[in-house]
């Protein structure tokens, strides 16, 4: 009777061991995929989100910087030559589309890519008009150069700016859907590592619960003489 005793209790512990080692298995690797997404998801708003934002103020920066180079030049305000000045606007440019195509590699948000695509055309458009302008102003028609760049040029300037602040918008309304993720992701792993403790826990129960068990079959019994 004793060492079935002794074998049950045995059995209902192997069994319950058994069952808080899956458990502990099953939370460990949800765990670890939960980690693994966080570092996905907070790699990606480096990446696909804060570096493209920081290309965006940098492309409305060149944009205003030609403008400026353009507005001093026809001004007067600059010892330039045209040809310094296309010298300068070339490099402009070839920053800006460095960083068009860095965006590209990048994860595009829904709407990004057409947005991407219109910058790019007013891009181009404005750099003919810079063109036109130079020329003009070769050509002795200074006041036809100022009134193209603050005509025509005003209004393929403003469509390239408000194509950055749509790139603008997306990337915040997606970076805050990521912060969120990670929120939620990190809410799933406390709640894992508390489950973790429970088994801790409920372990040392029954180890306690076994050593309990074991001093009573193991006590001796007293004989008891009646008089």
């Amino acid at each position: 009777m004793k060492w079935s005793f002794i074998i049950e209790q045995k059995l209902k512990a192997a069994g319950l061991l058994f069952g808080i080692m899956v458990v502990t298995v099953l939370t460990s690797l949800s765990m670890k995929h939960a980690i693994q997404d966080m570092d996905q998801t907070v790699t990606s708003v480096y990446v696909d989100r804060l570096q493209p934002a920081i290309d965006i103020v940098y492309l409305s920066e060149n944009l205003y910087i030609k403008r400026l180079l353009l507005d001093d030049f026809l001004s007067g305000r600059t010892g330039l030559t045209a040809t310094d000045v296309r010298q300068k606007i070339s490099q402009y440019d070839a920053q800006s589309q460095k960083m068009v195509d860095e965006f590209r590699k990048t994860k595009l948000a829904e709407g990004e890519g057409v947005q991407l695509d219109g910058f790019q055309k007013r891009m181009a458009d404005y750099a003919q008009l810079e063109h036109r302008v130079l020329s003009l102003h070769e050509s002795g028609q200074a006041a036809a150069a100022v009134q193209l760049l603050y005509g025509e040029g005003s209004v393929i300037f403003g469509r390239g700016i408000r194509n950055l602040h749509e790139l603008a918008h997306i990337q915040a309304a997606t970076g805050r859907e990521a912060v969120d993720q990670v929120h939620r992701q990190a809410a799933g792993g406390s709640i894992n590592a508390m489950l973790l403790v429970a088994l801790a826990l409920i372990v040392g129960f029954v180890i306690q619960a076994l050593i309990y068990n074991s001093k009573l079959v193991n006590r001796p019994v007293q004989n008891i003489h009646l008089n």
